[in-house]
């Protein structure tokens, strides 16, 4: 009845479930449901080995790229465009996709509803092979736009929505019905969680905020990635503060469902005043590095001196910014490491940026040749090297300056610009086996430390015998 205790409405539920498995129906259904799904499951599963390795390069699920393959990808002089993929081949991986993800609720249906044929025809109960074929149905739906979607997006991107929305989507559908078949979902819904008070808080209104509030979440991330990708698509240039700006979004999109959250639990301002106030006791002294995080956070998204994209350095760490949030900033480095800054490291550390300003960077290098050297034409030749690499721009020109006198050696110092700063390591190593052949082509000398020793009164004394009186060493 409404107004039942979720206690109440839990003990009711026990006795309504331990009633139904005692009916001799109701077991028979569920050791057929049984069978139905082991059965279906056998041909699907070899199925689904047998396409793996007849076709290998048809993956439904996602791969993560081995770190030496993304490695040797980055340093690339250019990316190689791949083939394009005839539309035979196309519609073949889509069809091979669908049937592997198919073949499951393929046959639990065929199953399901030729046992279900068979109870009736018999006179028998067959009200729970209902609720399969109909769950069946929507999980044969949700397979099939899994499908889709595996082969008509990023597979990553797909992956992650898959774990976070439709599977929970699904399972949320499955528990629905399950709680149908058991009772009223209005009754189960207004039972309230302490008391017997109208005025108390219900158990449905606590399941649409916990559930609507995370679905709010995920939303805000697709909404997110769905606006990037089309501002990505039409070829926006600075698509680092673009990015700043949707996560600026996407957090007060979050803001507004906390008040959405708040009204739904009916919490005035003075309720909420009064939670804070006594959190910010506890935060005060429990969560310090966790607010300096939080406002770390939202002082670098407004402020805008890093942007997601830019190329940086911190705390002896370099290289793009893959991802920031309220907590923390990843950084992926060119070996494809992530590090994980916490954001009031970038507020009281020093941070080298080579994309503030623009994308273009300097690809620089000093090298050392020995005193014998003419100066002007090690100039020559380290400007002339540079403006021969393929990805120094003509403009500003190379240059070539005598840094200092060193102990050994004349100190050069050479540079020249690169249009994209994530190319700059690359085009500089280019660069040094470069100016190695040069130099070795003109034969300029690169002298290295060297240590002379000089023996006086042109013997070296050798130990005796009697040097090892006391030790226990003894010469061999």
């Amino acid at each position: 009845m409404p107004g039942n205790t979720v206690a109440q409405i839990i003990s009711d539920l026990t006795q309504v479930i331990i009633k139904m498995l005692g009916r001799p129906a109701v077991q028979y259904q569920l050791l057929v449901i049984g069978l139905i799904l082991v059965l279906a499951w056998i041909p699907s599963y070899l199925i689904d080995r047998w396409l793996r390795s007849r076709f290998p390069e048809h993956e439904t699920e996602p791969t993560e790229p081995e770190p030496e393959e993304e490695e040797e990808a980055l340093l690339e002089e250019e990316p190689v465009e791949p083939p394009p993929v005839p539309w035979q081949e196309r519609v073949t991986a889509w069809l091979l996709s669908e049937v592997r993800v198919l073949s499951y609720p393929i046959g639990t249906l065929i199953m399901a509803y030729s046992c279900r044929s068979l109870f009736e025809s018999w006179h028998w109960p067959a009200g729970l092979l209902s609720e399969l074929i109909v769950l069946s149905w929507a999980f044969f739906i949700y397979r099939l736009i899994l499908g889709i979607l595996y082969e008509t997006l990023d597979r990553q991107r797909v992956h992650y929505y898959r774990l976070r929305l439709l599977a929970p989507a699904f399972i949320l559908l499955i528990i629905l019905r399950i709680f149908a078949l058991l009772t009223e979902l209005s009754v189960l819904a207004e039972a309230h969680l302490f008391s017997n008070d109208e005025n108390g808080l219900t158990l449905g209104v606590v399941v649409f905020v916990v559930v609507g509030f995370y679905f709010w979440l995920i939303f805000t991330q697709a909404l997110q990635d769905i606006i990037q990708g089309i501002v990505t698509w039409r070829g926006q240039t600075d698509i680092g503060s673009f990015q700043a700006s949707l996560i600026i979004m996407r957090y007060v999109l979050i803001g507004v469902g906390l008040l959405i959250v708040f009204q739904t639990l009916q919490l005035d301002t003075t309720t909420i005043a009064a939670i804070t106030g006594g959190l910010s006791i506890g935060a005060g002294f429990a969560l310090q590095d966790v607010l300096k995080n939080f406002v770390g956070g939202l002082i670098l998204l407004f402020d805008g001196t890093i942007r997601p994209g830019d190329w940086v350095e911190i705390s002896g760490s370099e290289g793009e910014i893959e991802k920031m949030s309220i907590r923390a900033t990843t950084i992926r480095r060119l070996d494809n490491i992530r590090i994980i800054v916490p954001n009031q490291e970038w507020l009281v550390s020093q941070v080298t940026t080579y994309t503030h300003t623009g994308r273009r960077t300097m690809a620089k290098l000093n090298v050392g040749v020995s005193y014998n050297s003419n100066v002007q034409q090690v100039k020559q030749l380290l400007s002339d090297t540079l403006k021969r690499h393929p990805e120094i721009l003509p403009e500003p020109e190379p240059f070539a300056v005598l840094l200092e006198f060193g102990d050994s050696s004349l100190n050069f110092f050479t540079g020249g610009w690169v249009a994209e700063a994530t190319a700059r390591i690359r085009v500089t190593n280019e660069i040094r086996e470069m100016v190695w052949d040069a130099f070795a082509e003109h034969g300029i000398e690169i002298p290295f430390p060297q240590r002379d020793l000089h023996i006086r009164g042109g013997v070296v004394a050798t130990p005796s015998e009697n040097d090892y009186r006391h030790t226990n060493d003894q010469p061999k």
